[in-house]
């Protein structure tokens, strides 16, 4: 465990040969897993204020063919992963960790994939405005079957990482870049798939967002 978050302060355990071994890893395959991202505590938390949220089909229109999914509708759950996930000290390990020089804020949403809706994903860069990573953080109460994160050249089509995120609380972070596309592949079984899921922006500050 390099990063934990918790329900009440963000536990860095990183030393300076973990920090360079994971930006070689990110350097290579545009892609970390950080195992036990959420502390079991938020964890549960969470995952209790899920059960009892309100969820959307949401068609992703602007890629080809169209994405479907299930997306929750912001509650209380939502609100305590947005305002973790942009401390200072999660965002600037972020930063040294892949590189980027600056990290503003991350923007994200709940969401779930259920096996027999016809939910899928199709291949899209999410390279727009100023996104420059991705983080999905796997919040499903089971494990799950397929859904597989997959990373290519956008050109090419060649295959630069598959990694299959079903670790309870962990995450991957990914880069966002005009010549990289990815998507997660369809769920086999009968276990939905619950994410939270979205980006890291050089813009605006999380202080700004917050602004009314």
């Amino acid at each position: 465990m390099i990063i934990q978050l918790t329900r009440s302060r963000t536990i860095v355990q990183a030393e300076f040969q973990d920090i360079g071994r994971v930006r070689e890893e990110f350097d290579r395959q545009h892609s970390i897993l950080l195992r036990q991202l959420l502390a079991p505590e938020l964890l549960r938390f969470v995952q209790c204020e899920i059960s009892r949220g309100e969820f959307y089909e949401r068609v992703h229109r602007d890629i080809t063919p169209p994405a479907v999914d299930l997306c929750m509708k912001s509650n209380r759950a939502s609100a305590l992963l947005h305002f973790f996930v942009n401390d200072e000290a999660f965002l600037g390990l972020m930063q040294r960790m892949t590189g980027i020089d600056q990290i503003g804020s991350f923007s994200g949403n709940v969401y779930s994939i259920v096996p027999g809706q016809q939910h899928h994903d199709s291949w899209h860069s999410d390279s727009v405005g100023h996104r420059v990573l991705a983080m999905s953080i796997n919040l499903s109460a089971g494990v799950f079957r397929g859904g597989v994160l997959e990373i290519r050249q956008r050109q090419s089509g060649e295959i630069v990482r598959r990694l299959a995120n079903t670790g309870f609380g962990d995450g991957i972070v990914f880069r966002i870049a005009r010549h990289l596309e990815h998507r997660v592949t369809d769920l086999e079984g009968a276990v939905r798939r619950t994410a939270f899921a979205g980006w890291f922006s050089t813009e605006p500050k999380f202080a700004e967002l917050l602004k009314p």
